[in-house]
């Protein structure tokens, strides 16, 4: 288990107008770390980051999927970060476009063609339970296979402060911990299995696994990678799929 940080962090939001991925920027009074840079978010990020004086530090993707990496590349290679990502999906930072169906990302594709991409020079693939450090702030990854690969929970083990946005969370709240869900775990279900990558077994393994996991931190307020915050209490009452793992 990740030890405390005893330092009191600060959360704080950016959303991507591309299917309106969360970017979760996690800081204490030195450091800084992002959590899922989606397409669009640079420009705020590096508001943030220069409004609050911190130094970035590193970049955690939950899973290689377009619309949580788009700007990692931009960001790791403006701040010289290096970018973290689950062991079975570092290979979704060679071509983020094309971790995707044509559905999801024909209205983007002009526009990515002309800016580019290229995989973040510094990358560091996790594997299950390894602990990393950016600056002063210390989380364990979680491998939780089924929405893609290399999907993986970040859980930051300390109180935080964690500012509002729309869509997010409407009230500034403080939580005795975080967990970064990425695709896994939303409030109220669960990231879809059709996708590439994805697998509905995998899923369930890893649902079977997450509650054991949520019922030891239950008071945590999970940061999944869309839509509202909740907790892992709350997820256990209400969730169907965590409580039977479908």
């Amino acid at each position: 288990m990740v030890s405390m940080n005893a330092e009191r962090a600060t959360l704080d939001f950016v959303v991507s107008p591309y299917l309106s991925a969360t970017c979760s920027l996690l800081h204490n009074d030195r450091d800084a770390l992002l959590v899922d840079p989606g397409l669009d978010v640079a420009k705020d990020v590096s508001a943030l980051l220069e409004k609050n004086d911190r130094e970035l530090r590193a970049i955690l993707v939950s899973h290689g999927h377009l619309d949580h990496v788009a700007d990692a590349s931009l960001l790791a290679e403006t701040y010289g970060v290096p970018v973290y990502v689950g062991k079975a999906d570092e290979y979704r930072l060679e071509n983020p476009l094309g971790q995707l169906p044509s559905a999801f990302t024909h209205h983007i594709r002009p526009r990515w063609d002309e800016r580019g991409w290229s995989k973040p020079r510094g990358v560091h693939a996790l594997a299950d339970g390894e602990v990393l450090e950016a600056g002063t702030l210390r989380l364990g990854a979680h491998a939780y296979p089924g929405h893609t690969e290399g999907s993986t929970l970040y859980f930051f083990d300390g109180e935080v402060q964690i500012n509002p946005l729309v869509g997010v969370t409407p009230r500034a709240m403080t939580a005795p911990a975080l967990a970064f869900t990425g695709d896994v775990l939303f409030r109220g279900t669960i990231g879809r299995t059709d996708l590439p990558g994805g697998d509905a077994e995998d899923m369930k393994a890893s649902l079977t696994k997450l509650r054991a996991f949520a019922l030891e931190h239950a008071e945590a307020v999970i940061v999944p990678g869309h839509g509202p915050l909740s907790t892992f209490r709350d997820e256990l009452a209400d969730n169907g799929y965590l409580r039977t793992a479908f």
